[in-house]
């Protein structure tokens, strides 16, 4: 399923709350620049829905080196969206 960028406010106000199920959160290491996409629900069993995505950001640890995100350096995060592209099917 392909990911378009979703825009959705100014990025240090967006919360928890503000995401929909089709929407993933992906997370950049600074330091080794590793990926690491997050479902909804899955910063809804770990935070309270009103925090902001920018203050949980600081609170996760890169799984490849191990680097944990601070004031002097966050990290790196943005949202998307998945999209279905249909193609038309030519009738006979």
């Amino acid at each position: 399923m392909p990911l378009i960028p979703k825009v959705a406010g100014f990025k240090y106000a967006i919360r928890i709350m503000d995401l929909s199920a089709a929407d993933c959160v992906e997370f950049t290491c600074v330091v080794c620049s590793h990926t690491h996409r997050v479902a909804p629900y899955q910063l809804r069993l770990r935070f309270i829905e009103t925090m902001r995505i920018e203050e949980t950001a600081k609170q996760f640890r890169c799984r490849s080196c191990g680097a944990r995100a601070s004031s002097s350096c966050p990290a790196r995060w943005a949202v998307y969206t998945a999209t279905l592209h249909m193609t038309a099917v030519k009738g006979g």
